[in-house]
């Protein structure tokens, strides 16, 4: 029996930051959870962070706009500018100040935040940008990826110093990446595999332009990779697997066979595309879809079509899996399922895409 192969990651990490301006439904997956926000606000989940195999509606939180999943925290934005945060708190990730219990598992304001517009949920790590372009992170800052100059954990937020005028966020293992309304990308924190993109293995402390990236209008980071969407629908990649194979890339660099596209996501080791024609695209390290550790087979150099999609809106890369929201509200999960992060009741892993079942967002 030939062996199946699906892409995988060894570690979520942030999308591209997500804002309240976009009417569609929200997804977000994690290490081995899914979240899918419906277009009346309210916020399901499934995999570990439900405990269940199906979806299920979380309670304590209502009109949210955006939602990100972090390496065992999972930040959310409501529509009144309001943050809120559940899970590990060890480090302060949650932002409410303190770091007297290490697990919250209902959510809980992050403190002095309000006009926010987007956020994004790192390994041990949050970002939320605010309406007025200026950019505030807390939780670890080990590898300086708060972006306030020090490498002290905060536990209440703290602003990311010398950036103005931000459009977009994204957070990593141990790094952040943040676009300008100008197109130009800034990153910050952890660079052993080249993640900031500027030649160098070198950790900034604060925030540093790309050299040469311009005319972004979109980001995303992985665990120790980084994606830019150009306005000519072009993708540049940078940091581990870059390169297009096991080695790493310090500069951005073209991704190959890609091109027309919408919408871009981050996993740990592996990436997807979204393209205008509501196709889906994806490439990095595949590992066997037949077992459950977690071995990898093989880098996919070149993105593939992900077949049995179309008109797919919005596209979520996690751990062990993805996820894709089709333009009628029909959601589709593909990848390891131990947990239960694909949604279609079973723990079976899916080497192509299964219907979640998750209620359409008119709650069909």
């Amino acid at each position: 029996m030939p062996r199946r192969i699906i892409l995988a990651t060894i570690f979520v990490a942030a999308l591209s930051s997500l804002s309240f301006a976009a009417t569609l439904p929200q997804i977000a997956a994690g290490p081995g959870g899914s979240y899918l926000i419906k277009s009346d606000g309210t916020l399901w989940a499934w995999g570990d962070y439900a405990g269940r195999v199906t979806p299920v509606k979380m309670e304590g939180v209502s009109d949210l706009v955006a939602i990100s999943a972090g390496d065992g925290h999972s930040i959310t934005l409501k529509k009144d500018g309001t943050v809120w945060a559940w899970g590990n708190n060890a480090d302060g990730q949650l932002g409410n100040g303190t770091k007297a219990n290490d697990y919250f598992p209902t959510p809980v304001q992050v403190s002095s935040l309000s006009d926010i517009k987007a956020v994004a949920a790192g390994n041990r790590h949050s970002l939320a940008l605010k309406s007025d372009g200026t950019l505030w992170a807390w939780g670890n800052n080990l590898e300086g990826q708060l972006g306030n100059g020090t490498k002290v954990n905060a536990a209440a937020v703290v602003q990311v110093s010398g950036l103005s005028d931000v459009a977009a966020v994204a957070a990593g293992m141990g790094h952040s990446l943040a676009s300008r309304n100008d197109g130009t990308v800034w990153a910050w924190g952890y660079n052993d595999d080249g993640e900031l993109g500027d030649g160098t293995r070198k950790a900034h402390l604060t925030p540093a332009q790309i050299p040469g990236l311009l005319d972004v209008r979109a980001i995303a980071a992985g665990s120790h990779h980084s994606l830019a969407l150009k306005n000519d629908g072009t993708v540049w990649m940078w940091g581990g697997q870059a390169s297009g194979g096991f080695g790493q890339s310090t500069t951005p660099r073209r991704v190959k066979g890609l091109s027309q596209i919408a919408a871009i996501s981050a996993g740990g080791w592996y990436s997807l595309a979204l393209k205008q024609d509501g196709t889906v695209w994806a490439w990095g390290v595949i590992a066997d879809a037949d077992q459950d550790d977690d071995s990898m087979n093989a880098i996919i150099k070149k993105p593939v079509q992900v077949h049995g999609l179309t008109n797919v809106v919005r596209v979520a890369a996690g751990m062990w899996h993805s996820l894709a929201i089709e333009k009628d509200g029909t959601t589709w999960a593909w990848g390891r399922n131990y947990s239960g992060a694909l949604g279609d009741g079973t723990q079976a892993n899916r080497a192509s895409p299964v219907r979640a079942s998750i209620l359409d967002e008119n709650g069909h």
